[in-house]
């Protein structure tokens, strides 16, 4: 009886908890977060203000004119490195044919450092006032040494256009490089044995087979390697100089032959793409010798590769490389008879070289020399060479082994048509070794009376190329993107809006992706097979259909992406001159921009005040940040410049930085390098900066921001700022833009603008112009996590139970705020923290897991979508389970409020790897993580894929962590003037961004004032203590009900048994003490 009277109490108990948490409405938060943005932000405020303001609709551009404007500015930037490389072949002609004293041009690595400059152009030291040459050690001859009339006609053609470095490879094996840049090896570097060199030598693409004897006299030593050792290093030199146009197989071999074990690269030959590349270098250096050497299964394997291969309606080298130090284990007769039988089938289009090495070789070794010559005759054999022609190769004895890198790496002479190419070639894009980002080069042979004497060429930068791509902006849905139809590399994408900015990609593979993965309607196949097609006619168009927009949801993969279908009419045009095809992809849409406006006052300080400041603008310390609270400050993102890529390039200056501020206030005589309608929106503007700088002691408060959709950024307090940022694709922008009456919240390690090292939560809103829906911009502010949480339990104090937990998070299932989190937050899923809750949610249709696919990483990347529920809430207080909870959306916001329950113990652990999705139950462990991509083709590098496929992943933010060096920010006072020790309570304190608790009743100063106590606590010091204090009473109030029942009750049984003194006797019960309850 006691057990159910106990029952029956922690039932009243626990009822009394579920009727005040059915009282934590969502809507009192959204109420108090709208009253907080308009109160110290601003944003009814600012609203006010442009309602002032007139505005104009801009009049749409006609799409075929805008496409023909950047098919002409395309067009002009490649003409311009086409005419340097043209002026490169003619200044190499004049310096070898003529009898000009010839110049003593120092090696590369062996190059004074004193004239050396850090150059933005170039990503590193260089210097403009000498040429210098790299002489490999493998040098066939003394190479030719340029002229001092080449030199300065180099540098002539530097000064007056824009390019980068200016080259010319010999034939012989050597280099001339302009500027002169460092480098620390001059004897390895071979041109001739370069992508670059060999491209522009024999540039019809390439199928090319690593035959590499295995065998175990190639564990035979010399000089102190193996010779599998020095195979290995001539077989991976070969790799290194196919291009992505090329193919590329391996075969090793001894007494059985094989294909790497995994993958395609064991069936069919493989793009011979960075990534490619270093897949089959690890599996040639792990190859170990063994066995004998038997050629017809090298030979059979060879030509499967090829077979399974066969390119259709394209032209291609075939050539195999076989590499051996020893004479068939199995009869001569055998392998010439397989030999013709294979290549007989492919029509004789296969060129075979030999190379043998070793004691067990020399250079009268017959079947290696009959099996370059394909001399069947020899054999009694008889090709039917009506099927095609015999190209025969050549037989190279390396009496010296350490010669095998070089001799192998010159098999592009034996080529069909090697040397007789006389044709402009512009490289696919490759990443630039010192961080300048992708660059393309423009190559051009040079040939003297016929005879084939190097390659000259010029890097271009692409990021300087494509600017008109990628800093195209009419609206929020149009943009613009540009592939190859070069037959070789056919549909290759250049620069998209879903691959990462050429300025700062690191690896090729990452932006290799065909233009229809990326354009996956099924109209858009008819215009990439109208590009393709070399009709005249067809070169330029335009076709009209509904296609997918991929929106990021979030900074990072994990987030995920909408998918907004839109009708868009796509212009395309090919630029004269190449192969490259430039698209815009335009959706109608209404675009408005202020009127002009007459400047009044100095509205404009730009960010950089480290560099100059006006005079009036005081410094101040703030957070560790050289900043000023005398005025917001202005940053701009590039595309708002008429020159966004030498923005980039070019640092600040106090020139540069005077010419803007005299331009932006007012100035009109000053040269302007903005685009249109910046100045109007950098003067309204600023007419916030009175309400912001009314509170400038709030200290929980890190930053507050306007933005743009034309890339002016003002904020406050002001400090300096990272100039590659693109704040109009950060969450905090771009989601306000699209959910404009919605309030979206966004947390972060730092506050947005990195002014605070505490962590923060972001408040959003879009703003409109005047009597319209048209976005203007979007007004932010930066408050502590700890404010964020403590605005919470204020308004829901039941939060404060240590029998609850309540907590926000986004759509996205991430956590924004989390009790758990409070003191050392990271972006986390609530996967990670609350498995139980997340569980359940998915199997209740709440949270559900969606795809899309990673281009950078080769990854299917799994996200969660948080669905809309039927009246906004799901609730589970009520249940029996040992889960409860109640969920319910914060209305008109992105977020999420969960009450959780813990009276219950409910323990479920699993793990789920972000990594690779494994996990130990996958029916309900689930993670958002990363998988590698199933429907991505290695060896064609190519995703299949349709419009019925996962869609593809926005690329991750890309934000430069550090800019120059910091600006001391010794002797400045600090920006917040606040007296920590007038902190009434420990929130307020934790809350704040420049006190912290020391101990449980002291808030100090976070300057230092707590080093040394030893009983320094963060925020948690104090809320574990409430929790503990909150525990010990609901365990006191518990058993005080407990006992008040109990005596009641035996009170009464007591009164009955007077009454009925005829009820028999009942035994005696002793009190019993119920524990772990």
């Amino acid at each position: 009886m006691l057990l159910v009277e106990i029952i029956l109490s922690l039932l009243f108990l626990n009822s009394i908890h579920q009727s005040k948490c059915q009282n934590l409405d969502a809507t009192m938060l959204s109420n108090q977060l709208s009253i907080l943005t308009n109160d110290v932000l601003g944003v009814q405020t600012m609203q006010d203000i442009l309602n002032k303001y007139d505005y104009d609709n801009i009049e749409k551009e006609n799409g075929g004119d805008l496409a023909d404007t950047l098919k002409t500015s395309l067009q002009y930037k490649y003409q311009n490195a086409i005419d340097v490389t043209k002026q490169l072949v003619e200044i190499v002609k004049t310096s070898i044919s003529t009898n000009n004293e010839m110049s003593a041009w120092p090696q590369c690595c062996e190059v004074s450092l004193d004239g050396f400059e850090d150059n933005h152009q170039f990503k590193q030291p260089t210097d403009f006032s000498k040429l210098c040459t790299r002489i490999s050690s493998t040098a066939s001859a003394e190479p030719h040494m340029l002229s001092e009339d080449a030199f300065n006609e180099m540098k002539t053609i530097y000064n007056k256009q824009n390019v980068l470095w200016q080259f010319y490879g010999d034939d012989v094996g050597g280099l001339h490089q302009y500027p002169t840049a460092e480098t620390l090896d001059c004897v390895k570097y071979d041109a001739r044995y370069r992508p670059w060199f060999i491209e522009a030598a024999t540039p019809m693409p390439k199928d090319v087979v690593l035959v590499i004897d295995r065998s175990g006299s190639m564990s035979t030593e010399h000089n102190g390697r193996t010779l599998m050792d020095i195979a290995q290093e001539a077989a991976i030199t070969v790799l290194k100089t196919l291009n992505p146009s090329d193919r590329v197989g391996l075969v090793s071999f001894s007494t059985e032959a094989s294909t790497p074990d995994s993958g395609c690269h064991s069936e069919r030959l493989a793009e011979a793409s960075a990534f490619n590349g270093l897949g089959l270098e690890a599996e040639i250096n792990n190859i170990s010798p063994s066995g004998d050497t038997y050629y017809v299964n090298a030979i059979n394997l060879a030509f499967d590769l090829l077979e399974s291969s066969i390119p259709e309606n394209q032209f291609r080298s075939q050539l195999i490389l076989f590499l051996t130090d020893g004479i068939p284990t199995d009869s001569k007769d055998a392998v010439m008879e397989t030999l013709l039988q294979r290549n007989q089938a492919l029509l004789f289009k296969v060129t075979i070289l030999t190379f043998g090495f070793g004691i067990g070789i020399d250079e009268s070794t017959g079947i290696l020399s009959d099996i370059a010559l394909q001399n069947y005759q020899k054999y009694n054999l008889t090709p039917d060479t009506s099927v095609g022609e015999i190209h025969p190769g050549e037989y190279t004895y390396v009496s010296n082994p350490d010669n095998l890198r070089a001799s192998m790496a010159s098999y592009y002479n034996f080529i069909s048509g090697a040397g007789t190419h006389n044709d402009i070639l512009i490289t696919v894009p490759y990443a630039d070794a010192f961080g300048a980002g992708l660059l393309s080069s423009v190559l051009k042979p040079v040939r003297i009376n016929g005879e084939f004497r190097g390659v000259v060429g010029t890097d271009i930068p692409l990021a300087e190329i494509f600017e008109d791509l990628t800093y195209f902006k009419q609206g929020e849905y149009s943009y613009a993107f540009m592939f190859d139809k070069k037959e070789s590399v056919q549909g290759r994408t250049l620069t998209h809006p879903l691959l990462p900015l050429t300025q700062v990609v690191t690896n090729d593979y990452s932006i290799y992706v065909h233009i229809t993965t990326l354009e996956r309607a099924p109209e858009f196949k008819e215009v990439y097979n109208d590009t393709i097609s070399n009709i005249p006619d067809r070169e330029e168009g335009q076709r009209t259909f509904v296609a997918d927009k991929i929106i990021a949801r979030g900074d990072t993969f994990g987030e995920g992406v909408d998918v907004v279908s839109v009708r868009t009419t796509y212009y395309w045009r090919q630029v004269e001159g190449t192969t490259l095809v430039a698209v815009l992809a335009l959706v109608e849409e209404d675009i408005a921009q202020l009127f002009r406006q007459e400047i009044t006052g100095n509205p404009f300080v730009y960010h950089r005040i480290d560099i100059w400041k006006p005079s009036g603008i005081v410094a101040c310390n703030h957070l560790g940040d050289y900043a000023t609270d005398t005025s917001s400050v202005v940053f701009m993102t590039a595309d708002a410049y008429v020159m966004p890529t030498n923005h980039l390039e070019v640092p600040d200056t106090v020139e540069s930085i005077k010419e803007y501020t005299n331009y932006m206030n007012g100035n009109d005589g000053t040269a302007n390098p903005f685009r249109d309608g910046i100045r109007d929106e950098v003067f309204i503007t600023h007419l916030i900066d009175d309400t912001w700088l009314s509170d400038v002691n709030n200290d929980n408060v890190a930053t507050r921001y306007i933005g743009t959709a034309n890339g002016v950024l003002r904020f406050y307090p002001g400090f300096r700022m990272n100039k590659y940022r693109d704040f109009t694709n950060e969450q905090w922008f771009a989601q306000a833009v699209r959910s404009k009456d919605s309030l979206i919240i966004t947390a972060s390690n730092f506050d947005s603008f990195r002014a605070s090292y505490r962590p923060t939560v972001s408040l959003s809103r879009a703003i409109t112009f005047r009597g319209s829906s048209k976005i203007f911009g979007v007004m932010g502010m930066d408050i502590t996590l700890d404010y964020f949480y403590k605005t919470i339990t204020d308004l829901y104090p039941d939060c404060q139970d240590s029998t609850y937990n309540c907590f926000v998070m986004d759509r996205s299932g991430y956590l924004i705020v989390h009790q758990d989190l409070l003191s050392n937050y990271k972006k986390t899923h609530i996967v990670d923290k609350e498995r139980l809750l997340s569980v359940d949610l998915i199997e209740n249709g709440i949270m559900v897991r969606k795809a899309c696919i990673n281009y950078q990483d080769i990854k299917r990347q799994y996200y969660y979508e948080i669905t809309d529920i039927e009246g906004g809430v799901h609730d589970k207080l009520k249940s029996i389970d040992c889960l409860q909870y109640r969920l319910q959306i914060i209305p008109r916001t992105n977020a999420v409020l969960v009450i959780i329950s813990f009276q219950l113990n409910c323990n479920y652990n699993c793990y789920c790897s972000p990594l690779n999705c494994v996990s130990e139950d996958p029916s309900t462990c689930e993670c958002p993580c990363a998988e590698n991509e199933q429907l991505f083709d290695y060896c064609d590098f190519r995703y299949n894929v349709d419009e019925n496929s996962a869609p593809s992943c926005s690329p991750p933010l890309y934000v430069q962590e550090k800019i120059e060096e910091a600006t001391s920010v010794g002797g400045l006072q600090t920006c917040l003037n606040v007296d920590c020790s007038v902190k009434s309570t420990l929130s307020s304190c934790s809350s704040s961004l420049v006190c912290e608790i020391c101990d449980e009743s002291k808030c100090k100063s976070i300057n230092g004032n707590c080093q040394g106590d030893s009983t320094k606590n963060s925020n948690q010091t104090g809320g574990k203590l409430v929790a503990v204090l909150v525990v010990i009473a609901i365990f006191a109030v518990f058993c005080i009900v407990v006992v008040v029942v109990y005596i009641v009750r035996r009170k009464k049984a007591q009164k009955e048994t007077k009454q009925n003194p005829d009820t028999p006797d009942q035994p005696t019960v002793e009190p019993t003490y119920v524990t772990n309850i």
